[in-house]
């Protein structure tokens, strides 16, 4: 990668607030094929991007650059989820994290960050997608056991004594057949 162009890339991406100056410079890194992870989430993070705007960049770079799809769907719940408070930016955080794992099925990352989006104190809607994400997507999931154990956690929380202690079990039981396989 040509140094000069991702060094004015990342100013741009770092500092600008112009909407079309950053449309432009994505447009000019795709061109040029800049296979940069660190540089898109730095464009990324720029804050005065608007949710269309974040949504429409990271699938204009996943597009392109498919080995990154993880990492930056990742990356978009975690802005979601940090720099938005409202329930729509909760759901997309969700649908994000929910990409994160189609992309990488057997990473169980994408389902703990899912669970976090839990309200405890609120009965949303978006409570039951992130329990039935967990649910369906746990077979893929190399390490069972930490799956396991933070439904555990969960469910300690909410009170259910029989599924906290049936989750421990079934987090011990993977625990150690994950480290038999070792």
């Amino acid at each position: 990668m040509d140094k000069e162009l991702a060094l004015y890339l990342e100013k741009i991406f770092r500092d600008s607030s112009s909407s079309d100056e950053l449309f432009d410079s994505l447009n000019l890194a795709l061109t040029k094929k800049v296979d940069s992870l660190p540089l898109y989430k730095i464009l990324l993070a720029n804050q005065s991007l608007s949710k269309d705007e974040l949504i429409m960049y990271t699938e204009k770079i996943t597009d392109d650059f498919v080995e990154h799809q993880f990492d930056l769907y990742m990356w978009l719940a975690k802005i979601f989820e940090t720099f938005y408070s409202d329930y729509n930016a909760t759901e997309s955080s969700l649908y994000y994290y929910q990409k994160a794992h189609l992309a990488k099925p057997d990473v169980c990352e994408p389902l703990t960050s899912a669970l976090t989006l839990y309200n405890y104190e609120i009965d949303y809607p978006v409570n039951k997608k992130v329990l039935k994400l967990v649910n369906t997507a746990l077979p893929s999931v190399k390490k069972k056991s930490v799956i396991f154990g933070e439904m555990a956690k969960h469910y300690k929380k909410t009170g259910k004594k029989d599924l906290f202690e049936k989750f421990m079990s079934l987090a011990e039981k993977s625990s150690k057949k994950e480290n038999y396989k070792k």
